[in-house]
């Protein structure tokens, strides 16, 4: 339909494995700058990104032109990396 928008917000909580306290000091700062290029790169947008040492909570707009699910399967997807230790 022309002429609309489409602006959700969306609180996601990710949990490391088994709920291990392996989100560090030492280390947040990259892996949360690391979450928001993950959001950046599905055409979202990271509004706010913090949590604790076993979860971390994200606010981001996604993007309306793919499914939630969709999105949060990339999301997921591509946070698969290196451990953190």
């Amino acid at each position: 339909m022309a002429g609309t928008y489409t602006k959700l917000y969306y609180h996601i909580v990710f949990s490391t494995k088994n709920r291990q306290p392996i989100i560090t000091s030492d280390v947040e700062d990259e892996l949360h700058k690391y979450i928001s290029g993950i959001v950046r790169g599905i055409d979202g947008s990271c509004i706010e990104i913090n949590g604790m040492p076993d979860h971390i909570h994200l606010l981001a707009i996604l993007p309306p032109k793919n499914a939630v699910r969709r999105s949060l399967k990339d999301l997921d997807g591509r946070m698969d990396m290196p451990p953190l230790r």
